[in-house]
């Protein structure tokens, strides 16, 4: 299956696909099939204002299309749009819709600033939502008798999924969602950092990077749009902007970093802080004992554990380290943004 950009020969599948779902549900609020011509000046519309119109397709051809435009024209709504899903009769269930919302909220969060809509509405849930559920949209109470199809009276339910700034499925993020407790120490210096990014990224194949980030400082609102997005840019210059002070640089920034397999477990973990760094665990073994309360399901990470290393630091002629940590986290986690 490939879920691409829908192009003007895309169309005429599409239409078959909206037709049966007329013919065939109260998904669609219209008694009366489309026409190709419809259809052309619909898509023609939403690319001239810069929103997508998606195909699924395979060797069948097209198997489904998604898309999103204007919710309301009021200027109230001008950050929400309305998003639609439809799957062709023989692949429903197939995980084709849910496939396509993940690329349709991955648009929606890679929109121009201009452009981006901050919540993607659905005013008839129909026949996409399990789609819809899978992506953790929030549903609020029906309307009913808002609108009829033949002779039936049909309920309204809205679902709405928040895209962007500070957001993570159905939630927004506050700043005191990465709270943490962490103390890291080399040789008896302390560092006591009070916020937690964390991180997952590629590393090797069968193998990903989780990386937590500590600070000194709470995150602001434009650090959480980052941080959701796997980036710590800007979280990074306020620690670098400290550089003219050596005591603040060198206690405000520690990073864990573990590496985990495909099912989660942890092989190695490093901990770095200003100007050290050394590899605290090296085995499975060794990792299950320096952070004993590690979990991690792919969206919250739990970090607790206390102990001491001593590093070999002879490769680099330096007298030999004691790093130390004491940690009690629970935060979210953000893939990595390319």
């Amino acid at each position: 299956m490939e879920i691409r950009d829908a192009g003007v020969d895309d169309l005429p599948g599409l239409l078959a696909i909206y037709n049966e779902v007329i013919a065939t549900s109260t998904a669609i609020y219209t008694e009366q099939p489309a026409t190709l011509d419809d259809r052309v000046a619909w898509w023609n519309a939403r690319v001239a204002q810069g929103y997508p119109v998606l195909v699924a397709t395979d060797s069948s051809g097209v198997i489904g299309f998604a898309s999103f435009g204007d919710f309301r024209a009021w200027p109230g709504y001008r950050f929400t749009v309305e998003h639609s899903v439809h799957v062709r009769a023989d692949r429903r269930g197939s995980g084709v819709g849910t496939a396509m919302m993940r690329v349709l909220l991955a648009k929606a969060s890679a929109a121009p600033r201009a452009r981006r809509p901050h919540g993607l509405i659905a005013s008839k849930p129909g026949l996409t939502g399990e789609a819809r559920r899978r992506q953790r949209m929030n549903r609020a109470p029906s309307a009913d008798n808002q609108g009829m199809n033949g002779y039936r009276w049909l309920s309204a339910a809205v679902t709405f999924f928040a895209v962007g700034s500070a957001v993570v499925g159905q939630s927004r993020l506050e700043p005191s969602a990465f709270n943490a407790s962490a103390r890291f120490s080399i040789d008896g210096d302390v560092l006591s950092l009070s916020t937690g990014v964390a991180t997952i990224e590629p590393r090797a194949p069968g193998y990903r990077w989780l990386r937590v980030n500590f600070y000194s400082f709470p995150l602001t609102p434009a650090d959480i749009a980052g941080a959701m997005k796997g980036n710590v840019d800007s979280m990074e210059h306020k620690w670098t902007s400290t550089a003219g002070n050596p005591r603040d640089y060198n206690h405000s920034h520690a990073v864990l970093q573990l590496t985990v397999d495909g099912d989660r477990k942890v092989s190695q973990v490093d901990l770095s802080v200003p100007g050290h760094t050394c590899t605290i665990a090296a085995s499975p073994g060794e990792a299950a004992k320096a952070l004993p309360g590690y979990q991690f399901d792919g969206k919250r990470l739990t970090l607790k554990g206390k102990g001491s290393y001593i590093c070999d630091m002879s490769f680099a002629k330096s007298p030999n380290r004691t790093f130390g940590w004491d940690l009690d986290v629970g935060i979210p986690v953000f893939e990595k943004v390319p």
